[in-house]
């Protein structure tokens, strides 16, 4: 919708300027040198505006984003008594977020003042000199006046037009970008050109490297692993020694950055703080599947639920409010993990 007034603005200026002329022949020419003047200073202030309000979104989703850590991590915040120091890093995003908005409202005002102040000055230029040359009639001195008038639209959407087409051209950007991220490892051995043993079923890595996306810094470095499928494995180790990102690796989470890894079964995940999602237990843990009454009760029975079906009000019709507020963890749990089996 603004796309048309980048150009529109300056057809309709040299429609006013030739009209302007065959009312008052030459003495327009000051105006028409006014507007020259007008006409690239407010699409150089319109680009200045947009690429402050560019930088401005990208501050404002730091702030954002660390207001969201805030919000999932409070409790330990509190705990730990570090509001101190989130409340400076905030402070520090929001200052500079404040100083850019400032600047772009200055400019803004700046250019409707120029907008506003235009036909007035136009005016004086054109009716000047036309004085300085002879008489003028009072007839086109108000017609030309509403030509002049009729300028203030076109040159006040014209700074609008430039940020949103910017701020259109940003947003594709950023869903392009999000778009052609490359795939994480759904198959570790293809991507790494390993072949898979078929003979081996399980989990290989050989002397493998992760990090968090391409040219990142390694967050797991020469790992060596073997896990055969049906085989049970604990990981423990000190705080921030890597247990966690040694998961994200076999979930496909992290990029692979070199060594051999092969995955030759499908992975499941089972969460600690299990999920649920708001409807009945059936449909938490049937999930989009077709109902299979056998299936569903050897799933049921895996997962310990006949008791708990029991216990409950409408057996598995029972609603699950919003995050399970209504079930015991082990509920939730074993619910969870019937989504998996």
């Amino acid at each position: 919708m603004s796309l048309q007034y980048l150009w529109s603005g300056i057809v309709e200026t040299i429609a006013v300027c030739l009209v302007t002329m065959t009312l008052l022949g030459m003495a327009v020419l000051p105006g028409v040198a006014v507007m020259c003047v007008f006409l690239p200073l407010q699409y150089w202030m319109g680009l200045i505006v947009a690429v402050r309000k560019k930088k401005l979104s990208q501050v404002s989703t730091k702030r954002i984003t660390l207001m969201e850590e805030i919000m999932r991590s409070i409790k330990l915040i509190k705990i730990y008594g570090w509001e101190a120091s989130f409340f400076q890093n905030l402070n520090a995003i929001r200052a500079e977020e404040s100083s850019l908005l400032s600047k772009i409202n200055t400019i803004q005002s700046i250019v409707y003042g120029l907008i506003f102040s235009l036909p007035p000055i136009v005016a004086c230029a054109v009716f000047g000199t036309q004085e300085a040359n002879g008489s003028i009639e009072a007839v086109v001195v108000f017609t030309t006046l509403s030509f002049f008038n009729t300028l203030r639209v076109p040159f006040s959407k014209l700074p609008k037009s430039l940020r949103d087409v910017l701020d259109s051209l940003a947003a594709m950007e950023r869903v392009q970008d999000f778009l052609l991220e490359p795939e994480l490892h759904p198959e570790l051995a293809k991507d790494n050109g390993v072949e898979v043993d078929e003979k081996h079923k399980g989990i290989v890595f050989r002397g493998a490297y992760f990090s968090y996306g391409k040219g990142a810094k390694n967050v797991l470095v020469d790992i060596n692993l073997d896990i055969p499928q049906g085989s049970l494995m604990m990981v423990a180790g000190t705080v921030a020694s890597g247990k966690s990102n040694l998961l994200k690796s076999i979930l496909g989470d992290l990029t692979v950055s070199g060594g051999k890894c092969t995955e030759s079964h499908s992975r499941a995940y089972v969460p600690q703080t299990p999920w649920t999602a708001l409807g009945t237990v059936r449909d938490n843990i049937v999930f989009g599947l077709p109902y299979d009454e056998n299936f569903y009760r050897q799933v049921v029975y895996a997962c310990a639920l006949e008791t708990d079906f029991k216990l409950m009000a409408d057996s598995d019709q029972t609603w699950i409010g919003e995050r399970g507020g209504n079930l015991s963890g082990g509920q939730k749990q074993r619910i969870a993990l019937g989504k998996f089996v």
